[in-house]
């Protein structure tokens, strides 16, 4: 990784640390210092109450953070000293010092969402932003966006603001990214036909398609409105450098594609989901997933939810998401979140029961509801699947649109908790932003929920470790300019049309750059981009040696 030091490379930005997440340390100011100034009024993400913007004073844009590297160091060391609070499971390879966060440690399995942080909240001006998106007109900025997208106002100036130009390629969802996702999926031409054959099911599906883009675009609406990073707590971060990199309307069409593909969230889901009247069974005929069996899905990442019907007439949902795709780890995604779940229902009722007024971490309130219920009134079922293969890097893409789609679904379903007095107090400021937040992301027209919500906090508020491991990889892969201005040195000097592996080592080692093979054939492709722009072709160590061959 590139150190924090290196002249020229545009905006740097100190990535947060799980352990350390409310650190102010990493912020580039006070969280709740909004810009000040004048703002637009416009309507909000209504059709019927847009209006047409005017008299924005944009805020200057924030000046980076340039730490020394002992600094750096200091930082780096102690968060590796950091205790671990949540149970997660260990890995030999240390923290990334750029992201400061564990490569491997995607997720933290064990540990209850509305207590995942083990410090006080930072408290930030939830209202004030909320208050902010409705002086924010989406539709404008999408039209001047589609008709003028090199202009560097706009949506432009939202992004280009706030993210560097690592963070926008390594976070935005490409065209070529989306059809990697769903190029390997199937398709189901009969389930298609008898949505489109049948009128009352292919309203049902259009309406929730369309809550669904709207739930997203509302996200965008909170993002825009917040506008820096500075104005949210650190967790909030890597939300943010998604949501931004991804606000353009073809970037949300996208997601949306994705959010609503028929191998990916089934299509009965969509149909029961797009009722406009919900009943506390619509859910009681989605394909369950077996807890003595959490692997037969294969490895995969699952946004998932668990529903229990009480005895005493009350019925409880919660929304989840298994985003760990950890490859040191014997299962991963969907296996190992219902294997932890399973290992705790085991329990039985009493010792579940006891470890929840115990406090015991990572006994949740689902546990409870589930127990309470009975397991035969009780299931886990996949809203949105995603196969993946570890050893593909598009699983990290797919790892964190999961992780956004839990929100998206807890927010249309409703599955925030109305429990008012949580185990521990600090947990009271989540949920009141978390609340805040989904009454005004979902959409109005939504049916009212027939069920108890038994989640805390809404994922938009945590850190989405996926989000730093797309990062981390944009960074191991983006060229320095001392990096360029070597290989440009070396074409200048000798006109070689290839770079032996041991120069490329040395080249690496000279650029304080990793220097394993998956390095030295990244050093190659950005030569071979060199040798492109000089209308030249790069040739392999082989292709070399038999032409040297064929001259002899």
């Amino acid at each position: 990784m590139p150190s924090d030091d290196e002249p020229d490379y545009g905006i740097r930005h100190v990535y947060p640390t799980p352990d350390e997440a409310m650190a102010t340390i990493f912020t580039y100011g006070p969280v709740n210092s909004h810009e000040s100034g004048g703002t637009t009024t416009a309507g909000d993400n209504n059709p019927e109450l847009v209006s047409i913007s005017s008299n924005q004073n944009t805020p200057p844009k924030h000046e980076p953070v340039h730490l020394d590297p002992e600094v750096i160091a200091a930082i780096y060391q102690n968060a590796q000293q950091q205790p671990d609070l949540d149970g997660a499971e260990s890995d030999d390879e240390p923290e990334d010092p750029l992201l400061g966060i564990n490569p491997n440690d995607e997720e933290r399995p064990n540990t209850e969402d509305e207590e995942a942080s083990q410090v006080e909240p930072e408290p930030f001006e939830i209202q004030t932003i909320l208050d902010k998106m409705s002086t924010i007109n989406l539709y404008d900025l999408d039209d001047m966006f589609r008709s003028y997208p090199n202009r560097t106002d706009g949506l432009n100036k939202f992004i280009t603001d706030e993210l560097t130009d690592v963070e926008c390629s390594s976070l935005e969802l490409t065209e070529e990214r989306m059809e990697n996702i769903l190029d390997s999926l199937p398709v189901s031409h009969a389930a298609l036909q008898t949505m489109y054959g049948e009128e009352e099911i292919s309203q049902a599906i259009s309406r929730y398609r369309r809550w669904v883009a709207e739930i997203l675009d509302n996200i965008v609406l909170f993002f825009l409105a917040a506008r820096a990073r500075k104005n949210l707590p650190v967790d909030m971060t890597g939300s943010l450098l998604f949501i931004l990199a991804n606000a353009t309307p073809d970037r949300r069409q996208r997601i949306v594609k994705v959010f609503t593909h028929s191998a990916i969230v089934s299509l009965s889901f969509q149909y029961a989901c797009g009722q406009t009247d919900w009943g506390f069974d619509m859910f009681d005929n989605e394909n369950n997933i077996d807890l003595q069996d959490p692997g037969a899905a294969g490895d995969c990442v699952t946004a998932y939810a668990a529903m229990a019907h009480g005895t005493n007439g009350k019925h409880y949902l919660y929304s989840g998401s298994a985003t760990n795709t950890n490859p040191n780890l014997k299962q991963i995604g969907e296996e190992l979140r219902m294997k932890q779940h399973a290992d705790i229902l085991k329990l039985g009722k009493d010792e579940v029961l006891r470890r929840r007024r115990a406090g015991v971490s990572n006994i949740f309130r689902v546990h409870e509801s589930l127990v309470t219920a009975g397991m035969e009134n009780s299931f886990f079922f996949p809203v949105a699947r995603i196969s993946v293969d570890v050893r593909d890097r598009k699983h990290m893409m797919a790892a964190v649109l999961i992780h956004l789609h839990e929100s998206v679904t807890m927010i249309l379903l409703g599955t925030a908790s109305s429990d008012s007095v949580p185990r521990r107090g600090r947990a009271v400021q989540f949920m009141i932003q978390s609340n805040k937040l989904m009454k005004r992301l979902r959409p109005k027209d939504c049916p009212v929920p027939p069920w108890m919500g038994t989640n805390r906090v809404l994922p938009l508020l945590q850190i989405p470790k996926g989000v730093f491991n797309l990062l981390r990889e944009g960074h191991r892969l983006a060229p320095k300019p001392e990096l360029a201005k070597c290989l440009r040195d070396h074409f200048e000097q000798t006109k070689a049309l290839f770079l032996p592996e041991q120069l490329c080592k040395e080249i690496l080692q000279l650029n304080n750059r990793p220097s394993a093979r998956p390095d030295v054939c990244t050093l190659r492709r950005f030569y071979a981009a060199l040798l492109n722009e000089e209308g030249l072709t790069y040739t392999s160590d082989y292709e070399t040696f038999l032409k040297e061959r064929c001259v002899l």
